[in-house]
C-alpha cells in the first residue's frame, strides 16, 4: 500500500500537459451568430429574429445565414392558438 501511495504522489507532481487553443480558434467562435429564431404568433404572423416577415421572405432571409454556417440551428416557436396553415 505504501508503494502505491508514494508512486501516486510522484505522478501527481508531474502535472497534466495540454495544448491551449490558439487565438484564431477563439476569434472564429465569436464571429459565429446565434441560432435563427422563427416565431408563429396566434394571429398567424411570422417573426424571424424579431422581424416581421411574410412567407415569401423567409427563405431569402435564411439562405445567406445557412450558407455561411450550414449547422446553424433554426428554432421554431409556435403558439398553441396559431392557425395550422401558418
Amino acid at each position: 500500500i505504501i508503494f502505491f501511495m508514494v508512486t501516486a504522489v510522484f505522478s501527481a507532481t508531474k502535472g497534466l500537459e495540454f495544448e491551449l487553443p490558439s487565438d484564431e480558434e477563439q476569434q472564429r467562435e465569436t464571429e459565429q451568430e446565434e441560432a435563427v429564431f422563427i416565431k408563429i404568433a396566434p394571429d398567424g404572423s411570422i417573426l424571424v429574429d424579431c422581424k416581421a416577415m411574410e412567407h415569401e421572405e423567409i427563405l431569402d432571409y435564411l439562405e445567406p445565414k445557412l450558407t455561411r454556417d450550414a449547422e446553424k440551428p433554426v428554432i421554431l416557436y409556435t403558439d398553441a392558438y396559431a392557425p395550422y396553415q401558418a
